[in-house]
């Protein structure tokens, strides 16, 4: 695994500190989303490719290229879909197409308690709608640009859903539009881990992994990784309660895990140890980061999945 000096720029303050900031994507906006669906790992490169006029709407044309390969060594591509998304905004609302007409998909201007429909409603046996709930709002930087965070829940009833963490520019932190739902006992819902991985536009640039790996985090360093010794160990993987973390070759000092948006939860010291337990029972389910950190602030990083 790549060595590389951690760099975490974040900042509280309040919502009315906000200097004007685009709510939505500019040009070249490219997304990576990464799916653990057991028997197989999918990577998703969601990208702004031209724009387009539907339903009386000047709107963004996002392209989706699915890549689906093998769990298991060795890795290999099983197949690639590519299908198209549509949105637009309008203030610090953006919208998607659902069907044949547009429905919310982020509401950035929401306040604890606020909600919105995902426009996905069905009378099918337990589903009836599809709506986002606003629990809390945050703020945070990135790329020197002040940004809007809710952390979002569904109702019990939605067929599709968003929830978790949504940042503002950049969408939701599990997936950019909403996946489904089990609320209808006769469905097939295929059950994945999801979790963002790289966003960037002409505006900005935000990764939670080395960006090397965002186009093909499946297969590219297979060999090195291979060969690398000082590598960060975690089981099990995903966990529950605990996991366990081991290490080779590498003056550690100090133990950090933070989540997606770069919070830290955890800070441990590690001097003269290669090896140590995390408890994670407290962590929200979802994906977190373990760094490494030597004297000379150069970080092993590895990640886990909270279930």
């Amino acid at each position: 695994m790549k060595k590389y000096i951690l760099f975490l720029f974040l900042a509280s303050f309040t919502l009315n500190s906000f200097s004007q900031t685009t709510p939505w994507i500019q040009s070249g906006a490219t997304w990576f989303y990464q799916w653990d669906c057991g028997w197989m790992k999918r990577n998703n490169k969601i990208e702004y490719v031209r724009d387009s006029i539907l339903c009386g709407k000047t709107c963004q044309v996002l392209k989706t290229t699915q890549s689906n390969y093998t769990a298991s060594s060795p890795i290999g591509l099983i197949s690639t879909q590519i299908y198209e998304n549509y949105t637009y905004s309008n203030g610090d609302t953006v919208f998607y197409l659902v069907d044949t007409s547009f429905a919310v998909l982020y509401n950035f201007g929401a306040l604890p308690g606020d909600t919105w429909n995902l426009g996905v409603d069905s009378n099918a046996a337990d589903c009836t709608n599809s709506i986002v709930k606003v629990d809390s709002i945050s703020s945070m930087i990135i790329s020197s640009n002040p940004h809007r965070v809710l952390f979002v829940s569904d109702s019990a009833n939605s067929p599709v859903a968003i929830t978790g963490t949504i940042v503002e520019h950049i969408g939701s932190m599990t997936y950019l539009f909403p996946t489904g739902r089990v609320c209808d006992t006769f469905a097939i819902v295929e059950y994945c881990l999801i979790g963002f991985a790289c966003f960037s536009d002409s505006l900005e640039i935000y990764t939670v992994i080395p960006p090397s790996e965002c186009e093909n985090p499946f297969t590219i360093g297979i060999t090195e990784n291979e060969q690398n010794t000082s590598e960060i160990l975690i089981s099990p993987n995903p966990a529950d309660n605990q996991i366990s973390v081991s290490w080779n070759n590498f003056e550690s000092t100090i133990l950090s895990v933070y989540n997606i948006l770069g919070e830290l939860f955890i800070s441990k010291d590690v001097n003269q140890i290669t090896n140590t337990t995390i408890n994670i029972s407290e962590l929200t389910p979802g994906v977190y980061f373990i760094y490494l950190k030597n004297k000379d602030g150069i970080a092993e990083v590895n990640r886990f999945v909270k279930k």
